[in-house]
């Protein structure tokens, strides 16, 4: 699956999907998180896949590190509102069809002086093109 580039991720905020709405914000590393998106036409109706890379500091990402807080994101899925770089926002995911966690990736850089960061992969579809 071919993933067109939409832009940079400024910031984002990720609810639960439940209708509790608890807000889990993390200060994300900006030049690392981005939004891609990919239609797919091949069977009716067109499918839209959004993937939402975030990354943090891994001193800052302590929420996403936490056995509860996977534990819940896989069980109910997020919702995210997401701010690009050039200013655009809108929001990923609903309850009925919640972003999925694919990947929560923990690195500390390959060299000493390199930050260690997590990154969070995030994916719905739909079928919602983002402009």
């Amino acid at each position: 699956m071919n993933y067109k580039p939409i832009g940079g991720v400024k910031s984002t905020t990720l609810r639960f999907a439940s209708q509790s709405g608890e807000a889990v914000v993390v200060p994300i590393v900006d030049d690392s998180s981005c939004y891609s998106q990919s239609v797919s036409a091949l069977d009716a109706p067109i499918v839209v896949r959004h993937l939402l890379q975030i990354s943090a500091r891994r001193a800052d990402s302590g929420a996403w590190l936490s056995r509860r807080f996977v534990e819940r994101g896989v069980i109910e899925g997020f919702v995210a509102s997401v701010v690009l770089n050039d200013g655009r926002s809108f929001d990923l995911g609903t309850l009925q069809q919640p972003l999925r966690l694919v990947e929560l990736k923990d690195s500390s850089g390959s060299a000493l002086s390199d930050t260690p960061v997590v990154t969070l992969t995030l994916q719905c579809e739909n079928s919602t093109l983002t402009d």
